[in-house]
């Protein structure tokens, strides 16, 4: 014979409405919330020995486990909500540059405050007097540099007796576009052997650069979020490459398809630093209506297919051109050392050569 029991109390009740609202969610702060309280609610019916309705309160008893497992798990959810909660916060940079910065990104990406946050933790900002050299050969593929101020000659050597070509460089431009296939896209532009290029600042420089290390730990180990945001922006940068080398006496345009300044000519920041965030580029101010808009937009019970897969190169052609990419920097870096190293030996023995003649 069955038994039909008699319903669970109220904290059971209120941890199976928390569980159902879980399920109804799609945002994942509200649904970590959702399972948050739900644990706290059998946390509580443990805790008060699982009464039945309509009762709340202790009932001379305790269920051991019920408290052990609800504990260990309202500790992993509750670090969930703090982490989602804490990356909503207002982010401040630490200085004028550093915010110009993020502006050239949003503006190029769509990349977040907090995003860019992340990415300043790695990297450097760098200075150049005009007539230094920025990067040799050697070195080309081993680091990402953004103009930020000046200009930069570029100096590609096609090989022993072919053309030098000369390129000028302005802000908001990155080189080497060889290093961003680390993202997973194929874009090309990687140093072939007998291929190199040197950078000079032909003006007063300030730029900020990265390693291929740097940007592998975007690409693999930071929010799925990074990775795509820097795609967006190496497509946004060769998209206006490609305009300016298409249409060369039109000049150059912004993020915003506006023209930049006679200024822009001469080595100032591009306007997608220096101005101001527009209102259409601000996020919405919502009001009651917005908001509540927003609320039931979180509602989703019924996803849309693919909402689990994320672009981070982590598997598939996209990890193949990853880790292409860092192999090439790093097998391109150890035949440069090599290639050091044998000319230091070879000005060892020449050195020891005329110390004989003499």
């Amino acid at each position: 014979m069955v038994t039909v029991l008699q319903p669970g109390g109220p904290w059971n009740q209120l941890a199976s409405a928390s569980f159902l609202l879980s399920a109804l969610v799609s945002d994942l702060l509200i649904l970590r919330l959702f399972l948050f309280a739900a644990y706290i609610f059998l946390f509580a019916a443990a805790l008060t020995g699982y009464p039945r309705f309509p009762r709340w309160g202790w009932q001379d008893a305790i269920s051991v486990d019920g408290l052990a497992w609800s504990s260990t798990i309202i500790v992993f959810h509750g670090y969930a909500v703090w982490r989602h909660l804490w990356d909503e916060r207002p982010i401040r940079f630490r200085s004028e540059d550093e915010e110009q910065l993020w502006r050239l990104f949003h503006r190029r990406s769509g990349m977040y405050r907090l995003e860019m946050s992340e990415c300043l933790r790695y990297g450097r900002w760098a200075r150049y007097a005009a007539g230094d050299v920025i990067v040799t050969p050697g070195a080309s593929h081993l680091r990402l540099h953004l103009v930020v101020e000046g200009l930069v000659e570029l100096e590609v050597d096609h090989g022993a007796g072919k053309e030098r070509v000369l390129n000028t460089l302005h802000s908001g431009t990155i080189f080497d576009f060889g290093v961003a296939n680390v993202f997973g896209v194929y874009i090309g532009f990687e140093c072939a052997q007998d291929v190199g290029f040197t950078a000079r600042a032909k003006t007063d420089c300030l730029l900020y650069e990265w390693s291929i290390d740097d940007l592998e730990v975007f690409a693999s180990r930071l929010s799925p979020s990074v990775p795509a945001f820097w795609r967006s922006f190496v497509l946004c940068e060769v998209g206006l490459e490609y305009a300016g080398r298409v249409h060369p006496a039109r000049g150059t345009r912004s993020a915003n398809g506006e023209w930049e300044g006679p200024e822009y000519e001469a080595g100032a920041r591009s306007r997608d630093f220096t101005e101001p965030l527009r209102p259409e580029e601000l996020p919405p101010r919502r009001g009651l209506w917005g908001t509540l808009r927003a609320v039931l937009r979180v509602f989703d019970p019924l996803p849309p297919a693919g909402l689990r897969h994320c672009s981070t190169p982590m598997s598939g052609v996209m990890a193949r051109n990853r880790l292409a990419a860092v192999a090439a920097a790093k097998g391109l870096e150890q035949r440069a050392t090599l290639q050091e190293e044998e000319r230091a030996q070879d000005d060892v023995e020449a050195a020891k050569a005329v110390a004989g003649v003499k």
